[in-house]
């Protein structure tokens, strides 16, 4: 049977699973009387971020190059203690739950970082770690909703190596609504007010001047 990302994230909200044998030796004295399950977990690429949820594992591991890593979230639950049924409150939010008004509040910070402060380009860690509070989570369902066109640019610090950045798809439906949305002090088009001029009608006067 198949199995996809999506599904390795889900199954430790479903079933917590103790973990044994996590720490070192030299620090069992301080978490002495409490054992560990595993609360959650997820695959990342080698920078940390989210891969996408509908990759297959037997695809990932099959491409023998080990740039994907296994990031586990342990509970700490007291010795003798039976693991406990996750409810979904609990759980950390993947990206496959995140609300529409989260994205579109990504969106609207983009939005100002592209269009008010006018940077010439906006690195995934900067906008990611200072915007997003460092909410992987957030970050990738951008990624998967197609928010976001992801693409290399010359680091102006360290040429040698290339940084990732980010753009809005102004072809997303959620992108085309955040950024068309009126901003404070911003009428939809021009005003039009009717101005009352003493002396006879313009016309008259076209016709005087040519005479």
């Amino acid at each position: 049977m198949a199995i996809n990302i999506k599904s390795f994230r889900e199954y430790f909200s479903q079933h917590p699973t103790p973990a044994t044998d996590v720490l070192p030796k030299e620090f069992e004295p301080a978490f002495a009387g409490w054992q560990f399950e595993i609360e959650s977990g997820d695959i990342i690429d080698a920078d940390g971020d989210h891969l996408h949820g509908r990759t297959l594992l037997e695809n990932l591991v099959s491409e023998e190059r080990g740039d994907f890593r296994i990031q586990l979230v342990l509970r700490p639950v007291p010795q003798g203690q039976p693991p406990r049924q996750l409810e979904a409150r609990d759980v950390l939010a993947s990206p496959e739950r995140i609300s529409d008004e989260a994205i579109r509040e990504a969106i609207e910070k983009l939005r100002r970082l592209e269009l008010e402060a006018k940077m010439p380009f906006v690195a995934l860690r900067y906008f990611r770690d200072r915007y997003l509070n460092g909410n992987r989570q957030l970050f990738q369902a951008l990624k998967d909703r197609g928010v976001l066109s992801l693409s290399k640019t010359e680091n102006p610090n360290d040429p040698d190596h290339p940084v990732t950045t980010i753009r809005a798809n102004r072809e997303n439906a959620m992108v085309k609504e955040v950024y068309e949305r009126p901003r404070e002090g911003q009428t939809q088009g021009p005003s039009r007010r009717r101005i009352q001029v003493q002396g006879p009608p313009l016309s008259q006067m076209i016709l005087a001047d040519r005479r």
